[in-house]
């Protein structure tokens, strides 16, 4: 929890410095967003491992089941969104429409099992 405290203090410092910026040297910011955007990742990415290490033993259970979809889809969600935010904080919002369009269609691919499974039982009953 502490970390989390760290972060989000450093982000406000950040984005201080930010509305500073903007007045001073413009084509900085940016650059200077994609660095607090990296600095989050790389105090995050440790402790990443052990989320991992839950995954992979919720995996181990799942096989080819209902968990292991929704594992994937959390995963999908997550990835799309952290690379939208850095398209969006780098000024880049059709990139990351894009992105995050590709990701919805990535979740209703992999549902597609699931929602046929749930017709199917809909119409046996």
């Amino acid at each position: 929890m502490t970390d989390l405290w760290e972060i989000v203090g450093i982000g406000l410092c950040s984005l201080a410095a930010v509305i500073v910026m903007r007045d001073i040297r413009r084509e900085y910011v940016p650059l200077f967003a994609a660095a607090f955007s990296a600095a989050v990742l790389s105090a995050v990415l440790p402790k990443i491992g052990a989320a991992a290490e839950l995954v992979s033993y919720f995996g181990n259970y799942a096989g080819s089941g209902k968990l292991k979809t929704v594992l994937k889809a959390l995963g999908i969600v997550w990835l799309t969104t952290a690379a939208a935010d850095l398209c969006r904080s780098l000024g880049e919002g059709t990139i990351a429409s894009s992105v995050e369009t590709a990701g919805r269609a990535e979740l209703l691919i992999l549902c597609i099992p699931l929602l046929r499974e749930l017709i199917d039982m809909s119409l046996l009953s």
